[in-house]
């Protein structure tokens, strides 16, 4: 080691004062292989340089030409030899990277020691993820275990729940098939009797409808009664003991609907309107009283939109028939007395030309001929009480005898009397019946969708959900149906007490309208329509004076 000592320094022919150089101790290195010594220095020794050294070189680093030129940098080196301008920059670079590594070095080993908290965090990282790998096979395993036994458990619930269904349904199915058996039973054992009993039944029926129409209610019922039954009596065929041509040709609702077309709801009435809707051939109406002529006109209002309301005297009848059969329009000849003009023969006896298959025509008079439409209607109306009508023309047309007798013009006022004094009453049994019918109606559409299902089953029933619904909707229906059956027959009955009380009212009505019809033999001046008499009937009841006893107001009507 050289002591430092001040001195002097020629510089540029010029005495600088400076530390002594050890240019003598330099020397000796000088003379040796400087470069490899240098390079040797650079790769091996440079870290290891201190601050003592930095410091003593400092000054070299820092001196100054007089001219304010450093002298380790620029050209002033290069002046005295390239070689010396090499070693100050080698020297400059060892002090300049002695003290950027004092930057850098701890830096270096913040990395050394980084790197090794990160290669120790990397490798218990790598044993923590094998454990985690480890823990998540487990889970795995443990998962599928667990995802078999709750698919298990899914399976054993579902047919646990599928098992209760069944037995629901079973329940439910042997419920409804238990509530029904005896309605089915008897159902069944009433339509082997109705089926024995059938072609009895529509004989009479048929034979009622073909025969019975020309005659008032007391020969309809003795031929009924007398010729028909005794008949299928002596020919063995079975029929109902309590056979009624209304209950068995028309229903209620059907007669509601015929009452509101103002056709008088008495027995006689009925069976009149099931022969003019249910006979093949064209009604020809006996009806002085214009019961009938009512009723038809209220029945086709299609008459009075195209006018084919018309007498045999119409000018040009075979026009007037042409529209109405082209178009299937109904039309009503009043006024016929013992004859019906020949050209409507054709007409009668339903003469039609059939083209094609389907298209049929008709011949009127001899002239071209006109189509036919299956919907066209014929009614005939005469005002006669006794026509003689010629048995060709009965023969023709189906003659219904609309004449009001004692006994009918009875039922009628009757009829009428309970409707004005009790409508409530009939109101709300004309509600239940028709409500009977509607609920039967479903009832059946019910059993027809049941025996159909039946029919198509696949399978277990217990699996067929609709099946045991319609079965459950049946045994309600038949529930409701036999309870407003029942209400039914209390309000009748009901019904039928009120009526028989307020039967001398109608008793008396009926012999004073035909007490006051006789006198026509008298004089033509007592001519009295029973419209005109129904409405002093109606007067009379409206200001008779009201009494709470049904006795007291019957005698305050009569």
């Amino acid at each position: 080691m050289v002591p430092v000592e001040p001195g002097e320094l020629t510089m540029l022919k010029q005495q600088t004062p400076f530390v002594k150089d050890s240019y003598e101790f330099a020397q000796k290195k000088l003379q040796g292989n400087l470069l490899k010594d240098l390079i040797l220095f650079s790769d091996n020794e440079k870290d290891f340089i201190n601050e003592e050294t930095i410091e003593l070189l400092e000054p070299y680093l820092t001196l100054k030409t007089p001219k304010g030129e450093k002298l380790f940098e620029g050209d002033v080196a290069k002046k005295a030899s390239n070689a010396l301008q090499g070693l100050c920059t080698w020297a400059g670079a060892m002090s300049d990277y002695h003290l950027a590594s004092k930057i850098v070095k701890p830096k270096l080993r913040l990395l050394e020691l980084r790197t090794a908290q990160l290669a120790e965090a990397e490798e218990k990282l790598a044993a923590a993820e094998a454990e985690l790998n480890e823990v998540n096979r487990l889970k795995a395993e443990l998962k599928a275990k667990f995802d078999a036994q709750m698919a298990a458990k899914d399976a054993l619930m579902e047919k646990a729940m599928k098992t209760k269904r069944k037995m629901d349904q079973a329940n439910k199915l042997i419920n409804s098939l238990g509530d029904n058996k005896v309605r089915w039973i008897a159902a069944s054992n009433e339509f082997k009797a109705t089926k024995n009993r059938l072609v009895g039944n529509v004989a009479k029926a048929s034979a009622f409808i073909s025969y019975c129409g020309p005659f008032n209610a007391d020969f309809r019922d003795i031929l009924n009664e007398q010729y028909f039954t005794g008949d299928l009596k002596d020919k063995n065929i079975p029929f109902s003991d309590e056979f009624d041509i209304s209950d068995f040709l028309v229903d209620q609702v059907t007669i509601g609907e015929w009452a509101l077309q103002k056709l008088p709801t008495d027995g006689l009435s009925i069976q009149n309107g099931i022969m003019v809707t249910r006979s093949t051939r064209y009604p020809l109406m006996i009806d002085p009283q214009g019961q009938g002529l009512t009723w038809i006109k209220e029945r086709e209002p299609l008459m009075k939109q195209y006018d084919t309301v018309i007498t045999l005297n119409v000018p040009n009848l075979r026009d007037a028939m042409k529209m109405p059969l082209e178009n299937g329009y109904p039309v009503l000849i009043e006024s016929v007395e013992n004859e019906v003009d020949p050209l409507l023969d054709p007409v009668l006896e339903k003469q039609y030309i059939t083209k094609g298959g389907r298209k049929k025509t008709i011949i009127l008079g001899g002239g071209e001929p006109l189509d036919f439409d299956e919907n066209f209607r014929l009614y005939m109306t005469s005002r006669l009480a006794n026509p003689h009508f010629l048995p060709e023309l009965a023969a023709k047309t189906t003659i219904i005898d609309f004449t009001v007798t004692q006994g009918g013009l009875e039922q009628q006022l009757l009829g009428r009397l309970i409707s004005f004094e009790q409508k409530s009453l009939e109101d709300t049994l004309n509600a239940l019946q028709e409500e009977v019918t509607s609920n039967t109606k479903v009832l059946k559409d019910l059993e027809d969708a049941l025996l159909e299902r039946l029919a198509n089953a696949q399978g277990s029933l217990l699996d067929d959900v609709e099946l045991i619904d319609v079965l459950a909707n049946i045994k309600t229906k038949s529930r409701e149906v036999n309870d407003k059956l029942t209400e039914a027959r209390e309000k009748t009955a009901e019904i039928g007490d009120k009526r028989e009380q307020f039967r001398p009212v109608a008793a008396r009505g009926s012999v004073l309208y035909f007490c006051v019809v006789e006198m026509i033999q008298i004089n033509w001046m007592y001519n009295t329509s029973l419209e005109q008499f129904l409405g002093l009937f109606y007067y009379s009841i409206s200001n008779s004076a009201k009494a709470q006893l049904v006795k007291d107001r019957v005698q305050n009507i009569i």
